[in-house]
């Protein structure tokens, strides 16, 4: 009886030590998860941010590109403004010249 009770002592203290040991796994798998799951709050942060200045840069060029087009389009207005003006500049002299012969 003695031995048979040291037996069963015995396996009680290994399954103590085999709880003992499933909660330290436990514990360290818990940690584990909860390291993985602030990197991937760190990681979806940068991605958060980065996305947003992406999305300003984008704004800023799309504002540049319309500045430019706005640009352009004035300069080819002044263009074809000085090539009126240089039409009629020398239509002009030609009437000038025109009322010099006459007199």
């Amino acid at each position: 009886i003695k031995s048979f009770e040291d037996q069963i002592n015995q396996l009680k203290q290994e399954r103590e030590s085999g709880l003992q040991v499933k909660d330290q796994l436990i514990t360290s798998l818990e940690q584990k998860i909860d390291e993985i799951q602030k990197d991937a709050e760190q990681k979806q942060n940068i991605v958060n941010e980065l996305s947003a200045k992406i999305q300003d840069n984008s704004q800023q060029l799309n504002t540049s590109e319309t500045m430019l087009q706005n640009q352009q389009t004035k300069e080819t207005e002044q263009s074809s403004e000085i090539s009126r003006l240089k039409e009629e500049i020398s239509s002009l002299t030609k009437q000038i010249d025109n009322l010099k012969q006459q007199l």
